[in-house]
């Protein structure tokens, strides 16, 4: 009678393991590669380094057409936009401007005669002389979206059986 092996459960070690597989990847190879990335950087740092102080050295270069170095810089001109510091501020600003313009007498043009009004008082004198075009004859004109609207039957009457 053939003895056959005992089958053990999958991902128990065996009796003569020693601690890790050593038939995929060495850890001497892993320690190298990281040693010798960490000693390339150091070395970039230094190579860079080097590089910078002997770019300080030399000269700025000059422009070749008016003689001009670039590493002067223009005075900024004073029409040049300012930048806003604080938007609430500037938005309240502008809102009073606007309020005080809405609600106020003013020229818009002397030479003809054209000036402003406050928007209240506009709207009245538009409501007074009635200038807001109205429906005059329904009959004619045909009934408004509203009564269009009130006519159409409900969801209940709709449903035809």
């Amino acid at each position: 009678m053939a003895t056959e092996p005992i089958a053990k459960p999958q991902g128990w070690p065996e009796r003569d393991a020693q601690g890790y597989e050593r038939s995929d990847i060495r850890a001497k190879w892993i320690g190298g590669v990281v040693a010798l990335l960490a000693i390339g950087l150091i070395a970039m740092h230094f190579i860079l380094g080097f590089q910078l102080r002997i770019l300080e050295k030399s000269p700025p270069t000059r422009d070749a057409w008016s003689g001009a170095t670039r590493a002067t810089h223009p005075e900024i001109p004073t029409n040049a936009p300012k930048l806003q510091i604080s938007a609430p501020a500037d938005l309240a600003d502008f809102r009073s401007r606007e309020d005080a313009e809405l609600n106020a007498y003013g020229w818009i043009d002397k030479t003809q005669g054209i000036v402003r009004i406050p928007i209240q008082e506009a709207m009245n004198l538009i409501v007074d002389k009635n200038l807001l075009p109205m429906r005059t004859n329904a009959a004619t004109t045909g009934p408004s979206t509203l009564q269009l609207q009130q006519q159409r039957p409900t969801s209940a009457e709709g449903v035809r059986k």
